[in-house]
């Protein structure tokens, strides 16, 4: 089983879109070393970022990622398990997707998810649509 975390998050004012490049590679070179994959889609000041791998790997990982300045309103909204890998082929793949993308993703995660505990969304992410329309946005990259 794999385990994914997705989270939400605001850039903060003293990041620059030009970072996004620098904190990419830096991600795919970090990510591949881990054997961690995931997805980062990106609008204006919003991130949503998919991490999928091991779940001590991926959560430290995440504790890392809610400690950089960079960005902020860090919300985790999704943990589970998934029999395989979403992202096999993508130590980070990245997407900069329209506001009406942005604002679908955002909409369906308090809607397709049961809450277990505080800020934290679990579902199998097997049959969780976000995962879909999350490949379906990178296919049109």
């Amino acid at each position: 089983m794999i385990f994914n975390l997705i989270y939400t998050s605001t850039r903060s004012e003293s990041f620059f879109e030009n970072n996004i490049e620098s904190i990419l590679n830096t991600s795919v070179e970090n990510n591949q070393s881990k054997n961690i994959t995931g997805l980062l889609a990106y609008h204006d000041d919003k991130f949503i970022q998919i991490l999928e791998g091991d779940e001590e790997t991926v959560n430290a990982l995440f504790d890392i990622i809610s400690a950089d300045q960079r960005h902020c309103f860090i919300q985790k909204v999704f943990e589970g398990y998934s029999p395989e890998r979403h992202f096999p082929d993508w130590a980070m793949a990245f997407k900069k997707i329209t506001e009406q993308e942005y604002d679908v993703l955002k909409g369906m995660l308090p809607l397709n998810f049961k809450l277990i505990k505080s800020h934290t969304l679990i579902k199998d992410s097997k049959h969780s649509p976000i995962f879909a329309i999350l490949k379906q946005f990178l296919a049109g990259a």
